[in-house]
């Protein structure tokens, strides 16, 4: 709530990294990434509301030592989502059927972000590639390929039609193409 402190003295602080800007894949079922990267900063007004004070980073474009700083200084941080994982961060060969680019500053900026803010036993939040990613840095590994989850063609996407989807958003159209094919393993 708007009156809880975090440390009896301040509201919260929650950093939320990005791996990179959201690209803009000119396709019909899939929101475009200036859509995306719009709703980003939502996330930030969203948490402010409540009381929080909130910060978005790009993992992959500001420096690591800025974002650094920024961890050093939330009390809560929150991983968001994003594309593959790059197999050799867990000790595996590429085996996914079907290749897209790794966003490898980004992850190893954020693995050093969560090996930190674990030494400093800050909590940690990661959601769907972030949770991956938190995994990866406490030396999990991943699943490279869940079937059904990503096309055997040339398009990466697969079909995926999701219940009440007008709640999500109402320009949305089904079936919703989806990429994330990864998945916690070990």
């Amino acid at each position: 709530t708007k009156a809880a402190k975090f440390d009896d003295k301040s509201n919260p602080r929650i950093v939320l990294f990005s791996p990179i800007a959201a690209e803009d894949l000119q396709q019909p079922a899939l929101p475009d990434g200036s859509e995306n990267n719009a709703r980003l900063p939502l996330y930030v007004a969203a948490i402010e509301r409540v009381g929080w004070t909130a910060s978005l980073h790009a993992a992959g474009e500001a420096p690591e030592p800025q974002l650094r700083r920024a961890s050093r200084e939330a009390d809560v941080i929150v991983l968001l989502g994003g594309d593959d994982i790059e197999p050799l961060l867990y000790g595996q060969s590429d085996r996914r059927p079907q290749r897209t680019a790794y966003q490898r500053r980004a992850d190893r900026t954020q693995i050093a972000v969560v090996m930190e803010a674990v030494r400093s036993r800050r909590p940690l939040l990661g959601v769907c590639r972030g949770m991956q990613l938190l995994n990866v840095a406490l030396g999990g590994t991943l699943h490279q390929h869940v079937g059904g989850h990503r096309s055997t063609g040339d398009d990466p996407f697969v079909a995926t039609d999701l219940n009440d989807l007008r709640a999500v958003s109402p320009r949305l159209r089904q079936p919703l193409l989806c990429t994330h094919h990864q998945a916690v393993d070990e």
